[in-house]
């Protein structure tokens, strides 16, 4: 057998990465590795874009952690940001701080309802913000309050207690939460407890408000809905198109789970599927049908033993809803349509690392975003974001960057949350200045007859946009042999170089290779070294150069005996 040749095509370029086979057994079609590059509209590999600071000013000491698009119905926008306990509106690269001294650790989630933003983070008193003022989410109460520190008697002027308040109510007084005993009259109620904050009098009242810890709001059928820290299975809606109130008897009320699951769990996010609510639960998820929760609310399906991660981990996706369970991410259409719960999971191959990293994710930061430029799920598991590719099924990876949140715009703009600043990510090859490692491996390749190869020559074909700008870049090619038993060979080589410029005394291997059109791509032929059973290809660069894209490669090889 000595002497013959064979062609090696790499194939994986059809699909992405892959951990649940062994590595002497994985198809050719799966990569080992797509660490910041992806798999192209070509069926090539490309560099990843990198991302741009958008707050041209860096706010020191802030960990930006979540964010949101704040868009009115006139197209009014702006971009809302939020990290160490303030929130921020972003205009023009100029970050506004819109308020302080919220709790510095909890992340704050974001809705908009009626033209109005509202926020919350299971913490600190839920807040609104029209793009004028920040204020407390309820109803003003007509007149003013007056309140003294250590006793349970509020007093009114102009007030109409008696009317508007009624026992059990919820209130807000000078950025105090409290509970209403009794309404003594029209200008008087006492308090369940002794007022805690500073003496004072002319004081706003905010009355029918949502729940002190609430965070993840959510909208649905024109309702504002609230989780509850304090209260894991209670979930608050509001009054219909009245999200200001949250006590109105037949209108605005809450769920409380204790009596669907018995056995406890805690609510972690909501979502809207068609006309369905869904309630993430860790344990459970509950599906309602129906337009009025306080008359025609229906349990559809109560699915068990399964629920999310944490919160931040559900997203919206066309027609179908993605989770992160404990085991990987799953359809959420097909979970409901089926009722299996073992059909469709998204991550099955890769599985096994998402697990470990979900098991080391002791912060719990997690969150995801939609990408419709290169048809995307983004998937944040504590500094590495996960990228699914829905189109071609194909997984990879993105690493390196300064990243603590993300989300996404109507329009399809990601930003990624970081240290001081948040950027707009596909913008450039580079993170806002600096440049990155990328690296793609194929999977082990092997003759099926088990000879022993000695690869000659490697035809590389590049994208032709791939020798713009700064001009070649270098691109090193790795071959490593026998699952790592056999040495390594490395060879950087500049992208593109015409085949002419490489001379070779082997003619007949060039005569075998697969000559590519030049018209449409810029191939590179090198010389390779080494031997073993099997070989895996790997190309990686390190710089703030792009585009890159390897559209094709060919291994010619001789054989050996058995």
């Amino acid at each position: 057998m000595a002497g013959r040749t064979t062609t090696f095509k790499v194939k994986s370029f059809q699909r992405g990465e892959s951990h649940v086979h062994a590595p002497s057994n994985m198809p050719a079609k799966y990569a080992k590795m797509l660490y910041n590059c992806h798999i192209t509209d070509n069926g090539g590999i490309g560099k990843n874009n990198g991302y741009l600071k958008k707050n041209t000013s860096a706010e020191a000491g802030i960990t930006f952690k979540s964010g949101c698009e704040y868009k009115k119905a006139d197209g009014t926008t702006l971009n809302i940001v939020a990290g160490g306990g303030k929130v921020y509106k972003e205009s023009g690269g100029v970050l506004t701080e819109l308020i302080s001294g919220l709790d510095s650790v909890a992340v704050v989630y974001f809705a908009v309802i009626n033209d109005v933003l509202h926020f919350g983070n299971g913490v600190d008193l839920p807040r609104k913000y029209d793009m004028t003022s920040v204020d407390y989410i309820g109803l003003q109460a007509t007149g003013t309050s007056a309140v003294t520190n250590g006793s349970a008697t509020m007093t009114g002027t102009g007030t109409a207690y008696d009317t508007e308040l009624a026992a059990d109510g919820n209130i807000i007084i000078d950025g105090v939460f409290c509970t209403i005993l009794t309404v003594d009259n029209a200008t008087q109620v006492t308090l369940t407890a002794n007022y805690s904050g500073d003496t004072g009098s002319g004081h706003t009242l905010y009355y029918k408000v949502p729940p002190k810890t609430s965070f993840f709001p959510h909208v649905h059928q024109n309702r504002m809905w609230w989780l509850e820290r304090a209260n894991t299975m209670k979930v608050t809606y509001s009054k219909l198109d009245t999200p200001d109130d949250y006590e109105t008897a037949s209108d605005a009320g809450y769920m409380d789970f204790k009596f669907i699951l018995p056995r406890g769990d805690e609510a972690l996010e909501l979502a809207t599927f068609m006309d369905l609510l869904i309630f993430f639960f860790k344990d459970h998820i509950p599906v309602y049908s129906g337009t009025n929760p306080n008359s025609n609310f229906n349990l559809e399906q109560l699915l068990s033993g399964i629920g999310v991660i944490n919160t931040g981990t559900v997203q919206n996706l066309g027609s179908d809803i993605v989770f992160l369970y404990s085991s990987g991410v799953k359809s959420m259409k097909q979970v409901v349509t089926t009722g299996n719960l073992n059909t469709d999971d998204k991550s099955e191959d890769i599985d096994p690392v998402l697990r470990k990293q979900i098991d080391a994710n002791t912060g719990n930061v997690y969150a995801t975003a939609h990408y419709p430029a290169r048809s995307w799920y983004m998937l944040l598991v504590n500094d590495v974001v996960w990228a699914f590719n829905y189109q071609k099924k194909a997984w990879g990876r993105i690493g390196g960057a300064d990243i603590s949140g993300l989300f996404h715009t109507q329009g399809g703009t990601v930003y990624f949350c970081g240290e001081t600043f948040f950027y707009t990510y596909g913008t450039g090859f580079d993170y806002n200045g600096s440049s990155f490692y990328w690296r793609y491996e194929t999977a082990w390749m092997a003759h099926p007859k088990g000879y022993l190869l000695f690869p000659k020559i490697a035809e590389i074909s590049m994208e032709p946009g791939s020798n713009v700008g700064s001009g070649q870049y270098p691109i090193t090619l790795e071959l490593n042999y026998d699952l790592g038993a056999m040495q390594e060979f490395n060879q950087v080589f500049n992208s593109p170089i015409p085949p002419s410029l490489l001379d070779t005394a082997v003619e007949d291997i060039w005569e075998n290779c697969f000559y590519l059109d030049s018209r449409d791509y810029s191939p590179t032929r090198l010389p390779l070294f080494g031997s073993g059973k099997a070989f895996l290809m790997a190309f990686s660069n390190d710089s703030a150069d792009g585009p890159m894209e390897i559209t094709d490669a060919v291994i010619q090889t001789v054989l050996g005996g058995l």
